[in-house]
């Protein structure tokens, strides 16, 4: 037998079964429907060519043609989210499968329906607003959107400051901004423009009144966790990454249950490049949200620590 025909064969061979798997698994995607429970081979059948691929790849074999045909696949899969759903229904759903398996979390064929899921919410949340803006035609033509989509005149003058002060804040103009929130608050006191104030006097540099300003917060009657989390959030948007963390620590001693501060305190590791740590606080936000009903942070945390561990960032660093 020549020299190296036994090393040779091996990867040959993986490679055969690589294709024969890829083959199968098109087969499986394609004819799903009665397959009831059964359904899930095809996402057993996913997870054995994935691993297929990473020991091909640690050989060195060029992969690309396998690659772009699994790409293929893996776009029928997302496609057939309402088929999965479907077939598992009466075995306790993807959910149930989930909890027996135990994927990784990168076997992204697991959490199709988590994905379904955000999507369907965007489309509500766009479908939504189309119809607010139809109806706010419809109010001017009445001579109603005077008053500002329901507001009283003085929640109407406090919120065209607001919407200034967004805007300045984006062009990152702290000062034009403090005169808008203070204005706003001369004419209607709030919790979410003192979490404002708290930030921006920092940015100024006026550690006087950024201590003022939560002084007047915490003395509000409102939801500390939730307004200390507005703060932390804030800071994030300004990328203020010390103060964030600062903010995200007094949450924490609130209440070191609340889901929301773990899904920040994963923003805040995203944002300073710690893959690794915001994986670990975005896995246990979900687990919290998950265990407290809350499935808009639930799908969040779970769709953030995926990105993160396919490569790629999740996003801005705010704006939950």
């Amino acid at each position: 037998m020549p020299k190296g025909m036994v090393e040779a064969s091996t990867p040959e061979t993986g490679l055969t079964d690589l294709r024969q798997d890829i083959q199968n698994l098109e087969v499986m995607i394609a004819n799903l429907r009665g397959r009831g429970a059964q359904a899930l081979d095809a996402l057993r059948l996913r997870d054995r060519v994935q691993e297929r691929v990473d020991q091909l790849r640690e050989r060195g074999l060029d992969l690309r043609a396998e690659l772009t045909r699994l790409e293929t696949i893996d776009n029928m899969i997302r496609s057939q989210v309402r088929a999965f759903n479907r077939e598992l229904a009466l075995s306790g759903g993807m959910a149930a499968a989930r909890r027996e398996r135990r994927p990784p979390d990168d076997y992204w064929w697991w959490f199709i329906d988590i994905e379904y899921a955000q999507k369907m919410r965007r489309s509500a949340i766009r479908f939504g607003a189309i119809f607010v803006g139809v109806i706010v035609v419809l109010l001017v033509l009445n001579t109603v959107l005077d008053k500002r989509y329901g507001l009283s005149d003085v929640e109407r003058q406090a919120y065209d400051h607001t919407a200034a002060a967004e805007k300045l804040i984006a062009a990152r103009d702290w000062q034009g901004a403090i005169a808008e929130y203070e204005s706003a608050n001369a004419i209607l006191p709030s919790a979410d423009h003192y979490a404002w104030l708290v930030v921006l006097y920092t940015e100024q540099g006026d550690t006087a009144k950024a201590e003022e300003a939560s002084a007047t917060l915490d003395s509000l009657d409102v939801d500390k966790r939730a307004v200390y989390n507005q703060v932390v959030q804030n800071y994030l948007t300004v990328e203020d990454y010390d103060s964030a963390e600062t903010w995200v620590y007094k949450a924490l001693a609130l209440d070191d249950q609340y889901a929301q501060t773990w899904l920040n305190l994963g923003a805040l590791a995203e944002a300073r490049r710690d893959t690794t740590a915001a994986i670990k606080l975005y896995e246990e936000a979900s687990r919290l949200a998950e265990a407290q009903g809350s499935d808009a942070l639930y799908v969040l945390a779970r769709m953030r620590m995926a990105m993160l561990m396919g490569g790629g960032s999740s996003g801005p660093a705010g704006g939950f």
